[in-house]
């Protein structure tokens, strides 16, 4: 019997956040979306394991993050305004882009 379509997108979700976890991997960003409610965030978050949690952050508090937690996963969870905001836009760019300083 063929998996709900649901089902499949969150089992995709769990795989990522397994390759996210996993410090020989370089996969080391992740933007997941979808309907609210669904379970996106509860899949990420235990598949992961140890994680920051940012919600609705500004963008000092984000890059005060980054800088404070070099080597830790980092979860923004509803922080929907990030996308939308060019300056921050530019501070996840620039940090993800820092290879030498977060993922070593």
């Amino acid at each position: 019997m063929k998996k709900p379509k649901l089902q499949t997108q969150l089992d995709l979700v769990a795989e990522h956040a397994k390759r996210l976890a996993d410090p020989k991997r370089r996969d080391k960003g992740l933007l997941i979306f979808g309907s609210t409610g669904v379970g996106k965030s509860h899949v990420l978050k235990r598949g992961i394991g140890r994680y920051i949690l940012l919600q609705e952050s500004t963008r000092v508090g984000l890059l005060d993050t980054l800088r404070e937690h070099p080597k830790a996963t980092v979860l923004s969870d509803d922080n929907d305004g990030t996308w939308t905001d060019i300056p921050t836009l530019n501070v996840l760019k620039a940090a993800l882009a820092a290879r030498n300083q977060r993922n070593q």
